[in-house]
């Protein structure tokens, strides 16, 4: 949600309706998904620290967004992976806290998390950006809570709360909508600045 009303604040893209339902509708179902049967047990700490970490990352997506528009999203992943590497590096040996003794086993699966579940994904996610827009991507990564569930359900044998597949269901609506309406037939509630005109300049004459 921040992502999208950054981006329409910012002049980047269109605000529509079909696109303000299908992020209220995607953003109900992850309520409903994430905090089933844990509205009791809420923590301040918690919540402050899911409030920060959701600014911070909407700025990092917007700003994404700028530098995906210019520059190829291979690099732009491969730059932010290694920076994030070298963040925990450097605070793992600062505080003594990494350990790379590691059983093979355990090589593999962290390699296996790094490589398909980061390094795939944030390079997915940026050239999707680049592709369909700041908005319509973030509002389509959305599933990615429904779809882990999902799979929670599937492969550790998990219940779901009723509620939680009504949220499920309220995503999937939300990412047809999308798919539906083109945000480019339809009229906008906040219409997205144009483009400023690159300068041309004309070559020096020899001489």
């Amino acid at each position: 949600a921040l992502v999208v009303v950054g981006a329409a604040l910012l002049g980047r893209e269109r605000l529509t309706r079909g696109r303000v339902q299908a992020l209220a509708l995607s953003t109900f179902g992850i309520v409903l998904v994430l905090v089933a049967g844990e509205l009791s047990t809420i923590d301040l700490l918690g919540v402050v620290a899911a409030v920060a970490s959701a600014c911070l990352y909407a700025g990092y997506v917007l700003v994404s967004d700028r530098v995906v528009a210019e520059r190829d999203p291979l690099l732009v992943s491969a730059q932010v992976v290694t920076g994030a590497a070298l963040c925990f590096l450097v605070y793992g040996v600062g505080t003594g806290s990494i350990d790379l003794a590691l059983s093979a086993e355990a090589w593999v699966a962290t390699l296996s998390l790094a490589i398909l579940s980061t390094v795939v994904p944030i390079l997915a996610f940026l050239k999707g950006m680049q592709l369909v827009g700041v908005g319509t991507a973030t509002i389509l990564s959305t599933a990615e809570p429904v779809v882990t569930v999902g799979l929670a359900l599937i492969v550790l044998g998990e219940s779901l709360a009723p509620v939680q597949i009504v949220g499920g269901a309220f995503v999937l609506a939300a990412l047809a909508l999308l798919a539906r309406v083109p945000s480019a037939h339809e009229p906008a509630l906040v219409a997205a600045r144009p483009a400023p005109a690159r300068e041309v300049r004309e070559p020096a004459a020899a001489g």
